[in-house]
């Protein structure tokens, strides 16, 4: 099936030149796929661009194709703001708690092989305990007698008897900061402790 005769009153020799191209029998029984999409841009020129009553602003402002190419950019802002990056904060601190409690566990593992040979002088057998695991500093340590959360010393040695200590954990939130540090600071530290009866 031909394509009709082009109208060049109405429309621009380049509009006529889609419209005649494949009137050629041979040309439209050799190359049909070309045809056919010369054909169609013919139709998009006859029902758009090339009527003189529809500017090509117009023609624009009507078609909406790319309207969600245009609004994808803030539904992706609005995604990774709202929701990826806080997750991602989650994700960040929950990790490095992790890490710094296994750090803290494998030093209790150490102590428990490692016990205060006098409990009543353990400042030696402190200072011989590893200063950092993991990356991960330890501080604080205390050998603590009874339950009133009292060092072991010659005047207290009542059972059960603990270990105690402490490490330092950092995080710097993207955009959870005023929920973890407050003030909108954008860094803060916590110090988790570990403790556990080693007799």
């Amino acid at each position: 099936m031909n394509t009709p005769a082009c109208n060049y009153e109405k429309y621009n020799t380049m509009a006529c030149k889609y419209a005649t191209v494949c009137s050629n029998k041979w040309l439209n029984n050799s190359l049909p796929l070309y045809c056919v999409t010369q054909r169609a841009t013919f139709k998009l020129f006859e029902a758009t661009a090339m009527s003189p009553r529809i500017s090509l602003l117009k023609m624009l402002l009507k078609d909406r194709r790319g309207a969600v190419a245009l609004e994808t950019p803030f539904v992706l802002m609005f995604l990774f703001f709202s929701l990826l990056f806080p997750l991602a904060d989650l994700a960040i601190a929950g990790f490095k708690f992790i890490f710094a409690y296994q750090a803290m566990r494998d030093l209790g593992q150490y102590v428990q092989y490692h016990t205060p040979p006098d409990v009543t002088n353990w400042s030696s057998w402190k200072s011989s305990l590893p200063s950092a695991i993991n990356g991960y500093s330890i501080s604080g340590v205390r050998v603590i007698c009874g339950d009133t959360n009292q060092d072991c010393s010659s005047t207290n040695t009542a059972s059960p008897k603990y270990y105690n200590y402490q490490t330092t954990v950092t995080v710097s939130p993207m955009v959870l900061g005023p929920v973890f540090c407050g003030g909108g600071k954008g860094s803060c530290s916590f110090t988790p402790s570990y403790s556990e009866r080693f007799q």
